[in-house]
This record gives C-alpha cells, structure tokens and sequence, in this order.
C-alpha cells in the first residue's frame, strides 16, 4: 500500500512540527494521588504485542518514551496564565454537529482538567484547496498548512496553552496525500481536525442512536487523542491507549477512550490534576451521556485505585 493509501485510512494522524522553544515554566504540580494509578492493572489494561507486526506499529515502528524522557523533552505545559484549550470551529455545522462538538468540548474539559471554551465559529476561508472523488462521491478538501496560520491568527490567544479548529470539512496536507484527519505545530501551538470521515450516518450507514454514539465517540477520541499530542505525548505502544496511532477507523475503533496507566502518568505531571478528581468528572460524564460500557470501565478503575471512595 502506498503513501496516498496509507493516508486515507490514518486515524489520529499527526504530523507534527517539532522546534525548540522558550517556556515559562510552573512550579511542580501538586502530589499524583495514589501511585497504584499509575501501575499496570491486568483487569482493565491490555499490553501491545509488539511481535503481531501488524497494524499502525507494522508500518511505522515507533519507540516507547519513557517517563523520565519526557519530563526532559520540555512539553508544552498550562501556566496560571496560559491554561485554556481554544476550540475555533470552522465551517458550517449542523444541529447534530454542533451538539457533537458541545459534548466534545466539554469531555475535553474533564479529560485534561482544563478550562475548554469553544469561541466564535467563523467561516472557511478561502485558501488553498481542491476536489477529489472518493468511494463514489465528490469531496471539497482543504490543505492544513494554511488553515493552521489562519487559527493562528483567528484564534490564539494570550491565555490560550492550545487552540484546536475543528471542521466538518475534510483536509489533507499535501497532493500527494489522500486526506488526513489532522495536524498540528507544536511551535504555534494549533492544530486542525476534521470530523468529516467520523460519521457512519455520513458514510452510506442509517442514522440511528447507536450510529450518533458512535461519532460522538469517535469525536471525543481524536479530540483527545490529538491534544495529547500538543502536550508532547507520543504515541503509545506499551498499551491499548486512546494515544495508539491507527492506520484505519476499524483500528483506531477498537482503540480505547482511556489512558493508560504510563501516559496518565505523563499527563498528570504536565497539568497536576487530582487523579481521582478527574475519574469521577469522567465517570458522571459518561453515565450522562448513556455511555454505559465506558461508565462500567470508570467504575471499576475507581474502585481499583481508591479503595471504594
């Protein structure tokens, strides 16, 4: 399979810009709550066997990061006065759309601890795009590159740590590439995300609750998958993580919601968040919303490192 192929069906993609950079640096964060979090629980994780060669780590073998390393690589981290997650929605969205995009900015919320405001949508600028068939029909897409200039200056602000556009259109980053869902400059701290491909009602499949759960599903994951990324996680391959990379949705599908324990461990030292705290924010959020196999999966974490609240 080629590279035009391969990128049709990566989910998570990333292509990121990687630079050296000033930061201003926060104290430490608080104490990280109860370590067996952070430890391998064989009930409710499943390791990666590396020797399957199949899949997103068969074509692109990745290395594992270990904690340490990534203390050093100087992520980008939230400051008392860079702490929001900017979502700028570009385009039209519909009814079903933007109530896809509300509950993804508010999962968000709870997934890194940090305040997410969704800011004034604008239109789609008229940059660099083209039209492409694809599996029976005509899409208009549109190139990354300057769309992430155009939320530079759209979207960023002062108290913004990252600003994310999201799109209902789709994208892709260079002629030579089918599509891809998004990318990102940790320089700039922007990223750009489609939910074009996301939608199984869009994609020849009927509308139904179940086909509705599964976009909104598939939203949260790139949503956080992506961000992780802007935050310097790389992608996982010790565990089935929701920071897998995938080289299609069937892949990325069967990718969990969750962190696993190393990137929680990861991410909980670069934002400081209450472990816990942020498990019961998750757990009321999927019990809400009628998630009741991930709302299962909260609940059994919580009472595994909390001893039962």
């Amino acid at each position: 399979m080629g590279k035009p192929a391969i990128a049709a069906i990566l989910t998570g993609m990333f292509i990121l810009c990687y630079a050296a950079q000033s930061q201003v640096q926060r104290p430490s964060p608080p104490a990280p709550g109860p370590e067996r979090a952070f430890a391998f629980d064989p009930d409710l994780f499943t390791r990666i066997d590396l020797s399957a060669n199949s899949g997103w780590l068969g074509r692109f073998p990745e290395k594992h990061v270990a904690f340490e390393d990534y203390m050093r690589s100087l992520p980008i981290r939230p400051t008392p006065g860079r702490n929001r997650i900017l979502i700028l929605p570009i385009g039209d969205f519909r009814d079903s759309d933007r109530y896809a995009l509300d509950q993804t900015a508010q999962y968000a919320g709870l997934f890194f601890q940090l305040p997410v405001e969704i800011v004034v949508g604008t239109v789609m600028p008229d940059t660099e795009k083209r039209v492409r068939g694809d599996s029976g029909r005509s899409r208009t897409q549109y190139r990354t590159g300057p769309l992430i200039d155009f939320v530079e200056k759209r979207g960023l602000r002062r108290n913004a740590v990252c600003c994310i556009g999201l799109t209902m259109e789709d994208l892709y980053p260079s002629e030579s590439w089918n599509f891809v869902f998004g990318e990102a400059s940790l320089m700039k701290r922007i990223g750009v995300y489609s939910l074009n491909r996301l939608n199984p009602a869009e994609d020849g499949g009927a509308r139904s609750d179940d086909a509705d759960r599964l976009f909104r599903l598939r939203a949260f994951k790139l949503m956080t998958h992506e961000t992780c990324h802007m935050f310097g996680l790389t992608h996982c391959i010790r565990y089935e993580c929701v920071v897998n990379g995938s080289i299609s949705l069937d892949e990325s599908d069967a990718d969990p919601p969750f962190l696993c324990p190393d990137c929680l461990r990861k991410l909980q030292w670069n934002i400081g968040f209450d472990v816990i705290e942020r498990y019961r924010g998750l757990r009321e959020f999927w019990k809400k919303n009628e998630f009741k196999r991930e709302a299962e999966w909260m609940e059994k974490r919580l009472t595994r490192i909390s001893l039962g609240e």
